[in-house]
């Protein structure tokens, strides 16, 4: 199969993807605190959702985990 995705290996892109992620990033922020009213509760939402997010990615490496034990213990109970 043909991989479109390759490895960054120039300077000037890499520059460009981060200066592309924050440009996201401040538009992303000023479309919260338009919705919001003000910066005091756009930061309580910010907090929240990053705790969300932490608390999300946790239970997602616990199921990985937890299937990645049920394969191991398949494949050596087959050896």
């Amino acid at each position: 199969m043909l991989s479109i995705m390759v490895d960054l290996n120039s300077k000037r892109l890499i520059y460009l993807k981060v200066f592309l992620f924050l440009v996201i990033l401040l538009f992303a922020k000023g479309l919260i605190i338009a919705q919001a009213g003000s910066w005091q509760i756009s930061l309580l939402l910010q907090y929240q959702i990053s705790k969300k997010q932490k608390q999300l990615t946790h239970r997602i490496d616990f199921i990985y985990l937890k299937l990645l034990i049920e394969l191991l213990l398949r494949t050596r109970g087959t050896q």
